[in-house]
């Protein structure tokens, strides 16, 4: 039963890449437009400690945008690298009065990982983020940080995929307001679709 057992494993195993083989093949060029829901939190602080009343709050809205991107296969593996950017409209939903006050872009540069299995392409990415923080409708602020997600793309054609992507990030400013000791930060995630082609 043992040597049974060992047998089967070891053709799983050596024929996973066959399957992959015979499903789509990922490599090359390929852009597409995505859009999802961002959710989190958010605080401000002076010197390590917080400065406004009523934070952290919690942040919430719609972000959408393009992606491009380019994937290396070998086998069943896959590996790329993609950029994204969005526009966004992500604020804090518990303060009324800051309203106005949102990130209203996201830029994403992803290294990403995945397994080919049949048509559908399972990755996990990381990387570099950054937002544009628009205070009081007029002053604009970068924020910079990182991320981490995984996803799922699946293949309609030769061309064409549909896909679901979870994106975490984080992201902190500096020079707040223009105050050299005062900075914020987000934990933010994201949910999105997305539809693209290769080319």
């Amino acid at each position: 039963m043992k040597v049974l057992s060992v047998l089967t494993a070891v053709y799983a195993f050596t024929a996973m890449p066959a399957v992959a083989q015979s499903g789509s093949d990922w490599s090359g060029f390929y852009g597409g437009i995505t859009s999802g829901e961002v959710t989190g939190m958010q605080d401000y602080f002076d010197n390590d400690v917080p400065r406004r009343p009523g934070f952290p709050t919690k942040m919430g809205g719609p972000n959408s945008g393009v992606f491009l991107g380019y994937n290396l296969q070998n086998g069943g593996m896959v590996y790329g690298i993609e950029v994204t950017q969005g526009t966004s409209y992500v604020y804090p939903v518990e303060i009324p009065a800051a309203f106005p006050n949102r990130h209203s872009a996201m830029t994403d540069a992803k290294a990403r990982v995945g397994y080919a299995i049949g048509d559908a392409l399972v990755y996990a990415a990381g990387g570099w983020s950054g937002s544009t923080w628009t205070e009081n409708t007029s002053d604009v602020i970068s924020t910079s940080g990182w991320n981490y997600g995984v996803g799922v793309d699946y293949a309609l054609t030769d061309t064409l995929f549909v896909g679901v992507e979870y994106l975490h990030r984080e992201l902190a400013s500096e020079n707040f307001n223009y105050v050299p000791s005062a900075r914020f930060e987000s934990s933010l995630d994201e949910v999105s679709l997305r539809i693209g082609a290769r080319f």
